[in-house]
């Protein structure tokens, strides 16, 4: 385990990125979802994830327009004790949780908590969180192994969060939280670069939840559902646009579910921290598994990012193994080689075929 993996990051803000996988077509249903986003014939996905798209207008730059996947930070009430009330999870492994999440310092880090009303359960607080951006996004809240529709509640609990979780307490004979049946999965875990940029920075929790019917609706101007292979033509978050990558592996949810219920198990998650080098005609963010990512990140940066003036980003490519997102102004491109990179890298080499 890199050095940086074991340093707590009490500075960074704790939060969860959502992605969301929303069928095209019910079970047993032949009609499809329409609308101005995947109306194209030659779609190679059955299903859709949510983005945000916002425009920013500059007066001294161009403006600039970008998507990213929708956040939630984690409050003090995603930790409060009358969530363990509402919640079924019998099948949760504490073992199998050891191996998943050794080397996600954010599941260990124990100082959220604060008084006898409120648990230490990191883990399950995320989820919380998790839930709590789905439902501040699409108004839909898990009960049992579905979701069901509430939207005409979203306003009041976003002025307080508090009135979300008492949607549960005050209902938990009919509205609870089934973890052993929700296909909601923790992804990959990504700490903000140090090397560049100012604060905040986040410690993420990447999510992956897939929504057991086709849901169409959207409560924000801003929210769209979107193919995964169209993702290329967005401008994205560098991180979000690697995992969205991961996930675009998959062409159909079958797949998916089948990958989830058999390798995902077996996979630990791990915290990434981008590792910055700047060159003649651009950056890299080197990763984990590259060749030219050092063995230890500081989580306090001690000296400047790096600048080779004297060569280019494709003369990097020569490397070994590759693990790595290069940036070029707004565009970048992921560079990735199988090569020794069976520890780090969170997608199976091979499709995993479903005979369903």
């Amino acid at each position: 385990m890199h050095q940086q993996q074991r340093q707590k990051t009490m500075d960074w803000i704790k939060n969860v990125a959502l992605i969301v996988v929303n069928p095209i077509m019910a079970n047993n249903d032949s009609s499809l979802i329409t609308n101005n986003d995947h109306d194209d014939d030659d779609n190679r996905y059955d299903y859709q994830i949510y983005l945000q798209h916002f425009e920013r207008h500059e007066q001294i730059s161009p403006d600039i327009a970008f998507d990213k996947l929708p956040r939630m930070n984690l409050s003090d009430d995603d930790f409060h004790c009358d969530w363990i009330s509402s919640i079924d999870w019998i099948r949760r492994d504490s073992d199998v949780e050891n191996v998943k999440f050794e080397n996600v310092p954010i599941i260990h880090d124990k100082s959220t908590s604060h008084d006898d009303n409120h648990h230490q359960d990191v883990l399950l607080a995320l989820r919380i969180c998790a839930l709590r951006c789905l439902f501040n996004e699409l108004g839909i809240l898990p009960n049992h192994c579905n979701f069901d529709d509430y939207d005409g509640l979203v306003d009041k609990c976003r002025d307080d969060w508090q009135t979300f979780r008492r949607l549960y307490t005050a209902n938990n004979t009919t509205l609870r939280i089934n973890y052993d049946e929700l296909e909601l999965y923790e992804w990959w875990n990504w700490l903000t670069p140090t090397s560049v940029g100012h604060s905040p920075r986040f410690d993420t929790m990447y999510y992956l939840v897939i929504l057991s019917e086709p849901f169409q609706k959207t409560l924000f101007k801003r929210g769209h559902w979107i193919s995964l292979d169209r993702i290329s033509s967005l401008l994205l978050p560098p991180n979000d646009y690697y995992e969205l990558n991961c996930l675009s592996k998959f062409h159909n949810i079958n797949e998916l579910q089948l990958y989830m219920r058999l390798e995902y198990p077996r996979i630990p998650i791990q915290r990434w921290i981008p590792f910055i080098e700047f060159y003649q005609d651009g950056c890299i963010s080197y990763l984990p598994g590259d060749q030219f990512y050092p063995n230890h990140v500081p989580i306090i940066p001690v000296a400047p990012p790096h600048f080779n003036t004297t060569i280019t980003m494709i003369q990097r490519r020569s490397s070994t193994s590759m693990n790595r997102i290069e940036h070029q102004s707004l565009k970048y491109q992921i560079v990735f080689s199988d090569t020794k990179m069976d520890d780090h890298y969170h997608i199976p080499r091979t499709k995993i075929r479903s005979k369903l």
